[in-house]
């Protein structure tokens, strides 16, 4: 894909990755917006570089296919913007820019995967495919077809209890199905905006560097 994307696929662990953390407090904070207006101003200024982080990372990967055009090579803006998204990307570690490049390809996965998790869906394919160990010396292609079945059977097995629980679907009804790939989403969320975030401190505030007219195929992330 690019320079800077893993060539044999793999994924490279985040050394902070880990499965005991619970993001459900996260999220349900977010539920309850109590902060202070001083904090609520922070949150919302956080965002606005996200999103920006995001639109860059987006065009590099989807539109540039993660790479520098040569010299009089497409718009005037588009090789100093892919010069610099690519000198920010190489400046993360390797688990980050893999995090990034997965999140951000443009990718058909099956139509169970990508209703349940969406623009993370690469992502957390991958995190499964890491739990396929089972001795055999499966190349990653094939373990990532076992971790598609895999997903897509814990989605099938969960969909009648998620019906059960229709009009009172909250977390003390959620069934362990139903966590379990809730837990996937939210590691996957989780990791990608931790890649996102170290994103943005490379590039360290610097101005936008695409033009507000440019259409980037952004996704939901």
């Amino acid at each position: 894909m690019s320079l800077w994307f893993a060539e044999d696929g793999r994924f490279l662990v985040d050394p902070d990755d880990t499965d005991e953390t619970d993001e459900r407090e996260t999220l349900l904070s977010d539920v309850y917006p109590t902060a202070a207006p001083e904090t609520r101003a922070l949150r919302a200024e956080s965002e606005r570089h996200d999103r920006r982080a995001k639109r860059e990372i987006a065009w590099f990967v989807r539109v540039m296919g993660g790479q520098v055009p040569e010299l009089g090579v497409g718009s005037a803006y588009a090789r100093p913007a892919a010069e610099k998204i690519d000198r920010w990307l190489r400046g993360l570690r390797p688990a980050y820019r893999d995090l990034l490049a997965l999140a951000f390809e443009s990718r058909v996965w099956p139509r169970e995967l990508a209703q349940e998790f969406g623009a993370l869906t690469s992502v957390v394919v991958r995190l499964e495919s890491r739990s396929v160990a089972d001795g055999t010396g499966r190349l990653p292609a094939e373990r990532e077809v076992v971790a598609v079945r895999r997903l897509v059977e814990a989605i099938e097995a969960r969909e009648p209890h998620r019906q059960e629980v229709q009009g009172t679907y909250n977390e003390v009804a959620l069934t362990p199905g139903e966590l379990a790939l809730l837990r996937k989403t939210w590691r996957a969320e989780r990791l990608v905006q931790n890649a996102v975030t170290a994103y943005r401190e490379v590039r360290d505030g610097v101005p936008n560097v695409l033009p507000h007219d440019v259409v980037v195929p952004e996704g939901d992330l």
